[in-house]
């Protein structure tokens, strides 16, 4: 396997939020890896937005603690709040139909009148 660079895990930059290691990429994007893959013995960084992947270089025991817990949480949040709004959209939805059928009728009626 090719890569574009070695990189020392020390001239990367480490993003708390998301557990996530980055460094730019010559595209205009950046490379990525978790935290939670560096921690699985991973050791390739890729970018999104074009094919190149660097190596990163580290010891385990440089590495920030996996903070799994927050994580779980927040995709827990995550989904609850993705449900209520499905739900809530399909509420809207189903105004709008209504709506459209109260429509559909006064249509009809004015239709009919100019037929008449």
């Amino acid at each position: 396997m090719s890569f574009y660079e070695e990189v020392e895990i020390e001239d990367m930059t480490y993003l708390p939020a998301t557990q996530e290691y980055t460094y730019p990429c010559p595209c205009g994007d950046v490379f990525a890896i978790s935290l939670e893959e560096l921690w699985d013995g991973e050791d390739v960084g890729l970018c999104a937005s074009c094919t190149l992947r660097i190596k990163v270089v580290f010891e385990e025991g440089d590495l920030p603690e996996l903070e799994e817990l927050e994580e779980e949480e927040e995709e827990g949040e995550g989904a609850k709040e993705a449900g209520e709004g499905a739900r809530e959209a399909g509420e809207g939805a189903a105004e709008a139909g209504e709506g459209a059928a109260e429509a559909g009728e006064g249509a009809a009626e004015a239709v009919a009148k100019l037929a008449v």
